[in-house]
Parts: C-alpha cells; structure tokens; sequence
C-alpha cells in the first residue's frame, strides 16, 4: 500500500477513535466526560472486523492500541470541537500540561496512541 493511501485511512480511523471515546466516555446522565483519560480498544471495535481485515497488513485486526485523550472541559456535542491527532515520538501520548489550555481556549480534543510504533505490521 502507498502512503498516500494511508492519509484517509487514517484520518477516518482518528475520527473513529475520537467518538468511540466520547460514547464511552458518557457518563449516565449523558453529560460528556472532559479532561484527561485513556480508552484501550482494538482495531476492529473501531473500525469493524471486515474493514480491519482490509487493512490486516498495516496493523492488526485484534491489537490493542491504549489512547490518551483530552477533551476540554468547553466541549458540548452540540458544539463541534476541533481534533488534534498527535504522534508521539515517545512511548507517551499523554498531553503535556501547557497544551491544556490552548486546547480548553480553542474547543480541541486531543487523541494520541501510546507506544504509535509498536505494530507488527508494515507499509
């Protein structure tokens, strides 16, 4: 698969993992949980187990991925907020301290994987 393949894919996939993270981090009386939190889920409960097939090769159906989110405490679902995805060089996605506030200023949810290169799979 080229790269530039990958773009949209993962764009979706981003997309995907953000709002499985708000249905799950709704809390019972259907406010939305903000600040900072984690949501380990697979490729397949994001995507499905036939679109993850599709892309076995890029990473696999079943791995675990552990996400760290940030979503502001401005954030309403009535509101649409902005999503910034970011690719850790480290083993962290955690969000650093000073970038709470710009998130909280401008509506931004944060997402990033923890550990990005440890898939088995390759482009």
């Amino acid at each position: 698969m080229k790269m530039r393949n990958t773009i949209p894919i993962a764009t979706l996939v981003f997309g995907l993992i953000a709002n499985a993270a708000l249905c799950q981090g709704t809390h019972s009386d259907n406010t939305v949980r903000t600040d900072e939190f984690q949501l380990t889920l697979t490729f397949a409960e994001v995507v499905g187990a036939d679109s993850a097939r599709a892309v076995e090769a890029i990473i696999a159906p079943h791995e675990s991925i552990t996400w760290e989110f940030y979503v502001p405490d401005s954030y309403r679902p009535g509101n649409p907020a902005g999503l910034m995805v970011y690719i850790s060089p480290s083993a962290s996605g955690k969000i650093p301290r000073r970038w709470k506030s710009v998130m909280d200023k401008h509506n931004i949810i944060w997402v990033a994987a923890n550990r990005p290169g440890k898939s088995t799979g390759s482009m």
